[in-house]
């Protein structure tokens, strides 16, 4: 891991991609180090825990968030500035302010930390569900204001195809140029519309 990138303020892509794949397991992982730490009544150390980790789940967002921990928690000495950065900051905030007051502080914290973070995860997935609800309503009424015309220009077409269209009255030359135009465009919109839900989708996740 680049050091560089750490005293820059900026982690590498590779812990920044593992940390948003990692972001829905928090909780529990929170939960399990609780136990763990609780279980071992100070026989493991968290530097241990992270090593083991990161050779359990060598191949895995947890594996590599964990040997990056290592080497940060092995410079600093404190929990919170192992997970800087890769967890959310309120989140490790909690966890800073806890560590001066001991142990079992730190435990309780990790647990109400969890609490949060299922509740955060709860309330983003209903955001995004209402969100991709209203998109998915405007997308339908998009996509009949685009084929109407189309159908309807080619219904009148073959039908009255044997008509100039410079001598069609003025809402059936109307007509044909928004056909046109959907024709053109349409392609254009469905795409950003659909480019517009994946970023609600990336940013709320």
């Amino acid at each position: 891991m680049s050091e560089v990138a750490e005293r820059g303020g900026r982690l590498p892509w590779s812990i920044r991609l593992a940390a948003r794949r990692f972001r829905a397991e928090r909780a529990d992982y929170y939960l399990w180090l609780a136990s763990l730490l609780e279980a071992s009544r100070g026989r493991t150390t968290l530097l241990r825990v992270f090593e083991r980790d990161a050779e359990r789940f060598a191949n895995s967002p947890r594996g590599q968030l964990a040997g990056w921990w290592a080497q940060r928690f092995s410079r600093a000495g404190t929990l919170s500035h192992a997970w800087e950065g890769t967890l959310p900051r309120h989140e490790t905030t909690i966890v800073r302010v806890a560590q001066d007051g001991g142990g079992d502080a730190l435990l309780q914290a990790l647990r109400d930390t969890a609490r949060l973070a299922r509740l955060e995860d709860q309330v983003a997935r209903e955001a995004l569900g209402t969100l991709l609800a209203g998109l998915v309503g405007a997308a339908v009424a998009l996509a009949m204001i685009l084929l109407f015309p189309l159908h309807a220009s080619d219904r009148l077409t073959h039908l009255y195809g044997f008509i100039p269209a410079d001598q069609w009255g003025p809402r059936g030359r109307a007509l044909l140029a928004h056909a046109a135009a959907v024709r053109e465009w349409g392609p254009w919109v469905m795409g950003l519309l659909v480019l517009a839900g994946l970023a609600v989708a990336w940013s709320v996740d």
